[in-house]
């Protein structure tokens, strides 16, 4: 209505205000409206342009997110750093080595080495030359390996996990463990931070003679309509809130969902999810036993 009065044109299509964003659904439309007028300069008709831009808008939400994601995670393994070193510094120097210090400053020297390491695979996942292993790996043992080495956060969160297994023995699968542990990290993980209160249960089990299932069950927050097309895309993050309406905002870079998929398909398996707000999730990832393996 703001341009109804407009009817003489520069030229065949004149531009009317500035293109504009809209959401319908899960997709973010861009609008352009524009005077159509004749070869005397006068207004026709109007024609509105409507081009889906919803991977250019994530796109620069998803760089802006990253950004800060990169700058909090870096700015507590540096402090941590910074500190102990000033503490060996300040030391007498005749004194014996703060072992404490020592030992913060090889946690966190860890800390970063393994976030090189996974922006590292992610470059390769994103390029199409991420490659993996093909050794036998354990499935139980390899879950079990992953609790141990998140029991801290277990415990800060006060969760239970348990591993529910069927057809022990039997749950072998030739693959990559580093990545399937990294995977499996990233799912439990995922359900420690979303979850306040109640359990998370890891089952494994063998469909038939050829797939390995293993899920993550949690009774977390769960994930919205809005966000559930979008967390397996590379450092996306959402915006989970608990019953009573509060943000949860962890730590992290948002890449651990799409290096677990990422994993998953370059063992040539799957990972899906199904989730109910304020219910909880269920990542699902089927792995065959022994796949034709391939880059991601």
């Amino acid at each position: 209505e703001a341009y109804r009065d407009i009817i003489e044109t520069d030229s065949e299509l004149t531009p009317l205000g500035e293109p504009t964003r809209i959401q319908i659904n899960n997709r973010i439309i861009g609008a352009t409206l524009a005077a159509v007028g004749n070869s005397e300069g006068i207004r026709i008709g109007t024609l509105i342009v409507l081009r889906d831009i919803t991977v250019e808008a994530l796109g620069d939400r998803l760089k802006d997110q990253f950004v800060t994601a990169i700058s909090h995670e870096l700015r507590t393994p540096m402090n941590a750093l910074k500190m102990s070193s000033e503490v060996l510094i300040g030391a007498d120097a005749d004194a014996p080595p703060n072992r404490r210090m020592l030992e913060m400053i090889g946690r966190n020297v860890d800390v970063l080495d393994r976030m090189i390491v996974e922006l590292l695979d992610i470059s390769e996942m994103t390029a199409g030359t991420f490659q993996i292993r093909q050794n036998e790996v354990d499935i139980e043992a390899l879950a079990w390996n992953v609790i141990s080495g998140m029991m801290p956060e277990i415990k800060k969160a006060r969760l239970d996990v348990s591993v529910m297994a069927r057809n022990l023995g039997n749950l072998r699968v030739v693959g990559d463990e580093q990545r399937l542990r990294w995977a499996l990290g990233h799912l439990l993980q995922n359900s420690i931070r979303y979850t306040e209160s109640g359990n998370i249960i890891i089952g494994l089990s063998r469909n038939n003679d050829d797939q390995i299932t293993i899920q993550v069950i949690d009774t977390g927050v769960g994930i919205s309509e809005k966000d559930l097309p979008h967390i397996f895309e590379r450092f996306y993050r959402g915006e989970p809130r608990t019953k009573s309406g509060r943000l949860l905002d962890p730590r992290g870079l948002g890449q651990g969902l799409f290096v677990a998929r990422t994993v998953a398909e370059a063992h040539n398996g799957q990972l899906n999810v199904l989730s109910n707000v304020g219910k909880g999730s269920v990542f699902t990832m089927v792995l065959p036993v022994e796949p034709t393996l391939q880059a991601a």
